[in-house]
């Protein structure tokens, strides 16, 4: 054997091992990369269909598997995106639990699992006592007290942590927390004080940022992009009405029945326990 000859083999015997190992998750990475170009340009079902073919050379990888979920999630398919999430749990890294486990809590209430979401959260909360927290404490106890009114249990509790949510930071969602926690305890006229407080916020922030979004000279946003963004303030907006419709069930149904039609005609949303 020649010298050079001999000098090929040795490094054949070197990269040709790489390469096949590295190869798969090398065309990985570039399905991911092309996955988040078409998220760029508001083509989700490409991007699934990327993000799966990814998955193809990378089979069980977490950060594709969540990746999907997300995308799946805002497809409305709840379900898919809950397998991808309970695989994507497993075999991971408490640390890594503590980024998924929120995502599929969220997944959990959409699908209206209450008791399996607030489960998610008591165990994100364990694990950030132990590795810190990935969320502010203000967040995480809104999450739990929310969680925990869903689920209609603990309650006692869930108003500890709303009250402390909102004394830490006293935004509408923690407001609104607060208010259907209390609205939970059979307490309406204090439920009332803070969904009032909430809506009236959340109504603030809706019309400025719709000013800001249709704001001549603004960066341009593509408008399926701006819808969407629109609609999740919609939506946020309508919970808390919602919220604050029940509680006028019990005060003054003439109010409630005013939100409820706000919900309907001005939000296009339809009330009920789907809006949580």
């Amino acid at each position: 054997m020649s010298s050079r000859l001999a000098v090929l083999f040795m490094v054949l015997m070197v990269v040709v091992p790489i390469a096949l190992r590295e190869g798969p998750r090398e065309i990985a990475r570039w399905y991911h990369a092309a996955a988040e170009n078409a998220v760029d340009r508001d083509e989700r079902e490409e991007a699934e269909r990327l993000l799966t073919r990814a998955l193809d050379f990378a089979p069980g990888d977490s950060a594709l598997l969540v990746r999907r979920a997300q995308l799946r999630a805002e497809l409305g398919r709840r379900s898919d995106a809950l397998d991808d999430l309970e695989q994507a749990v497993e075999g991971v890294t408490d640390r890594e639990r503590l980024v998924i486990l929120p995502f599929r809590a969220a997944v959990y209430q959409e699908l209206r699992l209450w008791d399996k979401a607030l489960e998610d959260w008591k165990e994100v909360e364990r694990l950030s006592k132990i590795h810190g927290p990935i969320y502010s404490e203000s967040d995480l106890l809104n999450n739990l007290a929310y969680a925990r009114a869903l689920a209609e249990t603990e309650l006692d509790q869930a108003f500890l942590d709303a009250q402390t949510s909102v004394r830490l930071q006293p935004n509408p969602h923690n407001r609104d927390t607060l208010g259907y926690v209390l609205y939970q305890r059979q307490n309406p006229l204090a439920a009332l004080e803070e969904l009032n407080a909430a809506v009236a916020a959340a109504e603030k922030q809706y019309a400025a940022w719709k000013q800001a979004a249709t704001k001549p000279g603004q960066q341009p946003v593509g408008l399926r992009r701006l819808e969407r963004e629109d609609e999740a303030r919609r939506k946020m907006l309508a919970v808390m009405l919602y919220h604050r419709a029940l509680v006028n069930e019990l005060l003054d149904p003439e109010q409630a029945e005013a939100d409820y039609e706000r919900i309907r005609k001005e939000l296009r949303f339809e009330p009920g326990p789907h809006l949580f």
